[in-house]
């Protein structure tokens, strides 16, 4: 795969779908609003030009911590097409939480919204990090120092931007990971990390500009973000942003308000789903599949939800270190209960304890920095009695 010296990531997931004549299709469908993919890059520029008015310069890190919006794509794509560096949190954490991250990412801006917007003030008062707080909203309650309205500089903010001349080795974003060792810890992936994430993917799902995305987690998690967002945008598909924590009922709502062909969920919503009595008269024969990740999607709930609604599920195992998923179903020949299939440009290798000596020489090859094409994921575990 060849991927050119000069990338942005912005460009390839979002603005090329201008050139491909794209830019009248439906992009993002959002409460009662659609917006096309002309109206999606008009707001990243915007969003773009308001951060380089906050002094966002290249390699400049910007932290997303508000509810999915529109608000919320722009500014992810718009950081990054400026050439800083985009990463994001849960909404649902406390100050002393925010307070960790600020001190951890020291961005430039933290990009919030009034759900958000007093716990990051309280975190942003104990940080040894100064920042701007760029605030989302319709109505606002009086901004402090170092705080600004979203809106009102979007007024003035020309819907014409360059993308910086960003180079595939440049640091796009940071993925954070789960925490199981401890806190949660920044990922930086580069500008290259991204083409061949998007190729592994679409050669088992293959998004099309007819499918509308629907990610039943929310956007601060990478796998919600890059399934939901950044590939299907990148194959012209639409996508369905729902602000609100996901609830059963919201789900079902979501499934017959917008009738996406595909739909991106965990194994605890889809049991939840199971034991809703929405789901008894539920007719989701518009969904083409169901993508499972971030728990073990058991043998058992995969036969009963393809039971009940009808809905062919594949599994999907990743991490934040990787940018990709390691093992992914192939629709049409899902094995239940097994963790999946190896993708393209990603290849398994199997080691016992014997092998730690070659393991400590992978694992400083792969912190030295070598593409994703290049990549061995480890998988540690006990030598099988017998491999088929």
């Amino acid at each position: 795969m060849m991927i050119p010296e000069n990338l942005n990531l912005t460009t390839y997931y979002l603005d090329e779908n201008i050139t491909r004549g794209r830019g009248d299709r439906v992009a993002v469908h959002y409460r009662d609003e659609t917006y096309t993919f002309n109206d999606l890059c008009r707001l990243t520029n915007q969003v773009g030009n308001v951060l380089k008015e906050l002094k966002v310069g290249f390699e400049d890190r910007v932290l997303l911590i508000l509810q999915d919006s529109p608000e919320w794509v722009a500014g992810w794509f718009a950081t990054m097409k400026i050439g800083g560096v985009a990463t994001h949190a849960y909404t649902y954490l406390l100050p002393s939480d925010y307070e960790y991250f600020l001190n951890y990412v020291r961005p430039k801006v933290v990009f919030v919204d009034q759900t958000t917007l007093s716990q990051v003030r309280e975190a942003a008062r104990g940080s040894i990090h100064r920042m701007k707080i760029l605030v989302s909203g319709e109505t606002l309650p009086q901004l402090g120092n170092a705080e600004y309205s979203l809106k009102d500089l979007l007024e003035k903010a020309s819907p014409v931007l360059e993308a910086a001349p960003t180079r595939k080795d440049d640091v796009a974003l940071w993925n954070f990971s789960g925490g199981t060792t401890g806190k949660s810890k920044g990922v930086p992936h580069l500008h290259h990390d991204g083409i061949p994430a998007f190729e592994s993917f679409q050669y088992s799902v293959h998004y099309t500009p007819d499918d509308i995305v629907y990610p039943v987690p929310k956007l601060f998690f990478h796998y919600a973000r890059d399934l939901g967002m950044n590939w299907p945008l990148r194959a012209g598909s639409s996508v369905v942003l729902w602000p609100e924590r996901s609830t059963v009922e919201s789900v079902f709502e979501c499934l017959f308000k917008y009738q996406p062909t595909v739909m991106l969920n965990v194994p605890t919503m889809m049991r939840a789903m199971l034991q809703s009595p929405l789901a008894k008269d539920a007719d989701l024969s518009f969904v083409r599949l169901c993508i499972s990740s971030g728990e073990a999607l058991s043998a058992q709930l995969y036969k009963e939800f393809t039971e009940v609604f009808g809905v062919e599920v594949v599994n999907s195992i990743g991490s934040a270190e990787t940018a990709l998923a390691y093992f992914f179903d192939k629709p049409g020949k899902v094995v239940p209960g097994a963790a999946g299939k190896v993708p393209p440009l990603v290849e398994i290798k199997l080691v016992d304890a014997t092998a730690g000596k070659w393991e400590k020489e992978r694992r400083a090859s792969f912190m030295s920095g070598p593409t994703l094409q290049d990549r061995i994921i480890i998988w540690n575990m006990r030598r099988p009695k017998k491999l088929s």
